[in-house]
């Protein structure tokens, strides 16, 4: 179960705000006074209100479908709010009108793909007391009851302090009371009883010093606490810790403040799990080096299960270190809908070192332009691309190979056609030899291409002759073009289209309307690539293009036999005719023809078509019944 979406009217500097999550890692960054605490603070109200507001049924409730000790969500009901700090209890609406109304309304999204509208509205009543009640009066307690196992408290809530101080003595705490206290950013005081607590479950205690021991260290020292008390003959609750095998023992409250963060992230990360577990990080990177950054949102985001982690920073080392599809930048207004920044549309065309989706971030913080230059230099792989849309294909297909999921360290140069890449790339490898930080970034280069219009023959010469000439992996699509390769095994894309739609919109129309739309789509592009192939115009212009090929080829010192002025456009029209024979259509089809089909199945199914990253959506659908082959080819090329 996770938090798909959220949205929060009148509260705070909030009028109408919407957030579309990820399931994993969410980082919010923007300008001071951009809403980052905000949003943190929404969604600890919300799961304090449905915390509050769950009850227990003393007795079968036949008009909700629900039995004798099963729950609900309680309608109108006083509450105190713990989980929001405010002087006043006014603050929290919007323009401190206690006249307004805060609603904060969420989409929770089980693993079974199946949703559930769960919100509610937040009104001033007297004194220190709120009015809550449910948005949707409506809502199918029986299969909520179902989706959550954890009852009567399914939602796990974690809000980290911002400032690591920790307290110089700590005495036993009720389990109730540790959470009460990390329920309202108070975390710091209890952490002593949260480790013993952890303690006891070995297995887990075990996954947290490990986590500890990688994000601090690389693993190379390992951190020990030692607990002198007993929680059923003491009051005080010590704790002495050591970080290596030479450290000397000393009291924890005597570790650094970014040691002391980092022991309680990994500790909201490994405590207790329920349904849903909700970590709120506030700015937690204030101490932390850059190297630590990194190995924790590497942590952050391999971390699997039931764990839903929100942390607001402004950071650059941090959020260069964030995949963008973790990332979102809040832009201080009252009216927004926030999405991922991987989901943004590209800024147009451009060749050269391909901007990394955070700089737009970091010019708004006030960061130099130049930080997409030091990405590259402490960049696992500078990958040649012809076009900015390969970049993005290659990071996305890279990084679902990885299980689980993990941030392929790449940044692109894009050439702007195959052309200017053969053209240049010698001069560039000049230039790329004398640039390095631990090593060259030619040592760390890669050059994806895609086939066109070459037949096998001229596509073997070609990769072959790159590899032995430029000494770095290379890579040349088998299909068309990149786009082209979920052409490769029509019936797996069928059941890839079908996952798309249920993942993106909930829908789950009839397999066999998907089906026969793509096959009906699939007999006029037929006959249009044939028509295509037999247009002079076409040949000639196809002509000029393979000869030119040849010609650069042959100035980098690769010898082609394959490219023979007298069969060129004889050899690609037996190419098109054995390709559609065999149902090899990606052998032939460009990045709109792709478009075509998939929209044909889309209008079939009565579904609204975007076509904006279809892509890199496809491949984030994918499972590994619905994963292409050349998919994983190129994944290893990369390595």
């Amino acid at each position: 179960m996770f938090l798909r979406k959220l949205n929060v009217r009148n509260f705070k500097s909030f009028v109408d705000v919407t957030l579309h999550f990820n399931r994993d890692l969410n980082v919010l960054t923007g300008v001071n006074n951009s809403g980052k605490t905000t949003v943190l603070e929404a969604l600890a109200l919300w799961a304090e209100c449905f915390r509050k507001q769950t009850w227990q049924v003393s007795k079968t409730d036949t008009k909700r479908h629900l039995r004798r000790g099963q729950y609900r969500l309680d309608y109108e009901h006083f509450i105190e709010i713990d989980s929001v700090r405010c002087p006043n209890f006014g603050d929290i609406f919007h323009d401190l009108d206690p006249k307004a109304t805060i609603t904060l309304d969420a989409v929770l999204s089980a693993d079974d793909g199946s949703t559930f509208d769960v919100g509610f509205t937040v009104r001033y009543a007297r004194g220190s007391n709120y009015i809550v009640d449910i948005v949707n009066r409506r809502t199918d307690f029986r299969a909520l009851n179902d989706a959550f196992q954890s009852w009567p408290a399914p939602i796990n809530v974690i809000y980290a302090s911002p400032v690591a101080a920790l307290l110089p003595r700590e005495d036993f705490q009720t389990p109730p009371k540790v959470r009460a206290l990390v329920g309202t950013q108070q975390s710091m005081r209890v952490l002593r009883n949260r480790l013993y607590q952890l303690k006891k479950d070995a297995a887990r205690y075990d996954e947290f010093l490990s986590s500890v021991g990688f994000v601090l260290s690389d693993s190379k020292e390992r951190v020990d606490f030692v607990f002198d008390a007993d929680e059923t003959r003491d009051v005080s609750l010590p704790v002495t810790v050591t970080v290596g095998p030479k450290d000397v023992s000393k009291d924890i409250s005597l570790l650094g403040s970014g040691t002391l963060q980092i022991i309680e992230i990994m500790l909201a990360l490994h405590a207790e799990r329920r349904d849903l577990n909700i970590i709120l990080l506030d700015e937690p990177d204030s101490h932390i080096h850059r190297d630590i950054q990194r190995r924790l949102v590497k942590k952050l985001v391999e971390h699997t299960g039931n764990t839903q982690v929100f942390l607001t920073t402004h950071n650059e080392s941090l959020i260069r270190s964030t995949p963008p599809s973790q990332m979102f930048h809040l832009e201080a207004r009252m009216q927004k809908e926030y999405y991922p920044i991987d989901s943004l549309p590209a800024t147009g065309k451009r060749t050269g070192l391909q901007p990394s989706r955070q700089l737009r971030i970091l010019q708004s913080l006030g960061s130099e332009t130049s930080i997409d230059l030091l990405n590259a230099l402490e960049a696992q792989r500078l990958v040649l691309v012809e076009g900015e849309d390969d970049a993005r294909f290659v990071q996305a297909i890279v990084e679902q190979r990885t299980s689980p999921k993990t941030k392929f360290q790449a940044m692109y140069w894009s050439f702007g056609g195959i052309e200017s890449f053969l053209g240049r790339i010698t001069h560039y490898r000049e230039v790329f030899e004398q640039i390095r930080n631990d090593k060259s970034l030619w040592a760390k280069a890669a050059v994806v291409l895609d086939r066109d219009s070459l037949n096998d023959q001229q596509r073997l010469e070609m990769f072959q002759g790159l590899s032995e000439e430029l000494s770095i992996p290379v890579y040349v699509s088998t299909s068309y073009t990149m786009e082209a390769t979920v052409l490769s095994d029509v019936p797996k894309l069928k059941l890839l289209v079908a996952a798309l739609m249920k993942k993106e919109h909930g829908a789950t129309p009839p397999q066999t309307t998907i089906d026969g739309a793509i096959d009906a789509a699939l007999g006029p592009l037929s006959n249009e690539l044939l028509k295509r192939v037999a247009d002079p115009a076409y040949l000639k212009a196809l002509y000029h293009r393979l000869r030119l090929r040849r010609e650069q080829l042959k100035a980098l010192g690769i010898k082609t036999k394959a490219f023979g002025d007298d069969s060129i456009q004889v050899d690609h029209q037996e190419l098109t005719k054995g390709a559609l024979a065999n149902n090899q259509i990606h052998l032939l089809a460009n990045k709109d023809d792709v478009v075509s089909i998939l929209g044909a199945a889309y209008q079939s199914a009565s579904i609204p078509f975007n076509a904006l990253r279809l892509f890199e959506r496809l491949i984030d659908a994918a499972t590994p019944t619905t994963w292409f082959a050349e998919w994983s080819e190129l994944a290893d090329a990369m390595k």
